[in-house]
């Protein structure tokens, strides 16, 4: 039944795209994604700073919280993520087909109706940024179709132009400045798309394993100053169903957010290693919203049936015992100077077939990465391993290597 009610849709977007149905879901996309058109608008609201239309470009799962974010009085007081650019214009864009782009993306698009596309991208901006510089930065683009059009679903940097140059892709001489941008960046230095230094964020580290002791790198053992959050602690976040604010317990809220992430899926039932790596990020990430109070203005900007935590989900796939196992390890990292930092340990949902992005990537963990990881005999075995992998000596982790204690301050 659900085989032939797939087929029926795949025919009815078909017949309405006047499609032959012959064609695949990349090959549709291909042929009907006007990249040139598509970007020259995107950039023009851009441009004009109509924040509204510029997170219309976005898909159904990115559009409100884009809208929310960009309309942000105190994100545009301080040209926050996109708000700091003033202009953008496209010098160069290739279509590339979206299997050759596989490896630079995060999200997995077999199934979809989706298009990639390589642009190079001139931004002035209102100071040059890790995020956003001056320069032309190359970027790519993967667009999936919904019901109104094509939306944008992910916008990454071209980290690697290897793999499109082998698959006969040609480029301007500038995308050369991107690899250098790239290249610098995974030694901590931040430079804008002219080559001009920005920033060190820290300290050129040559690493032959990402699983060091990190006291052996002469880094200091310092915990973190801050207190250690308990559920006495009151978590607050909007509720974009009811545009309210609500407030919900430390170790509640990271249940919550943490169950629906990879509390329910059967899949980590059976790697719980990669289930607690996954606990610790968001405990991370909390703490560290709550510790710099932007969670009013940008963590926390979900829906309240998302994070409905309640003791129906104690029974499934051992999501509470995994929380137990490590509601008392807490995570921090080490800045160049050997400084604690609590950091924005974030995590996407990654792929378990794929060996998707490493920690010089910028320190995004990734949830069914961190199973590929462990199905592997290389020696990640354990939570701690897949933590120290993903966000060792990565810009999200301030530079040095990820550190583990607990609530009283031991270093675990």
């Amino acid at each position: 039944m659900k085989l032939k009610k797939f087929l029926f849709c795949i025919c009815s977007i078909c017949v309405l795209l006047g499609m032959p149905m012959s064609v695949s879901a990349t090959e549709v996309a291909n042929d009907t994604f006007n990249s040139k058109e598509f970007i020259g608008a995107y950039y023009e609201a851009i441009n004009e700073h109509d924040w509204e239309s510029v997170s219309q470009f976005y898909d159904s799962e990115s559009a409100e919280d884009m809208l929310f974010f960009l309309t942000n009085p105190e994100n545009q007081r301080v040209h926050r993520g996109l708000l700091n650019v003033q202009l953008v214009e496209a010098v160069e864009s290739v279509d590339v087909n979206i299997t050759d782009a596989e490896y630079l993306l995060f999200e997995d698009y077999s199934g979809k109706i989706a298009a990639t596309v390589v642009v190079g991208a001139k931004y002035t901006t209102y100071e040059d940024s890790e995020y956003y510089a001056n320069g032309v930065c190359y970027e790519i683009y993967a667009v999936v179709y919904e019901g109104d059009g094509w939306k944008i679903s992910e916008k990454r940097t071209v980290w690697d132009f290897e793999g499109l140059l082998n698959s006969g892709y040609v480029f301007n001489s500038v995308y050369q400045k991107t690899e250098e941008v790239v290249e610098a960046r995974r030694d901590g230095v931040i430079l804008n798309y002219e080559g001009e230094y920005v920033e060190t964020v820290f300290d050129t580290l040559t690493v032959e394993n990402t699983l060091e002791i990190p006291n052996t790198l002469g880094r200091a053992l310092t915990v973190t100053s801050y207190a250690i959050p308990t559920n006495t602690t009151q978590i607050t976040y909007y509720d974009r169903d009811t545009s309210t604010y609500h407030t919900k317990g430390f170790h509640d809220m990271c249940k919550a957010i943490t169950y629906a992430e990879v509390g329910s899926d059967a899949t980590f039932g059976n790697y719980a290693e990669a289930r607690k790596a996954c606990i610790l990020a968001i405990k991370t990430y909390v703490w560290h919203f709550y510790i710099t109070q932007e969670s009013k203005d940008a963590a926390y900007h979900i829906s309240d049936s998302q994070i409905a935590y309640n003791d129906a989900y104690k029974s499934t796939y051992g999501f509470l015992s995994d929380y137990a196992a490590v509601s008392d390890v807490w995570m921090q990292g080490t800045s160049s100077t050997g400084n604690p930092i609590v950091f924005e340990a974030n995590l996407k949902k990654g792929n378990d077939s794929i060996p998707q992005d490493t920690y010089w990537h910028g320190g995004d963990l990734k949830q069914l990465g961190c199973i590929y990881l462990l199905k592997q005999e290389n020696g990640i075995t354990i939570y701690k391993d897949l933590l120290h992998y993903y966000y060792d000596f990565s810009i999200r982790s301030q530079g040095g290597p990820v550190q583990f204690f607990d609530s009283q301050k031991n270093f675990i």
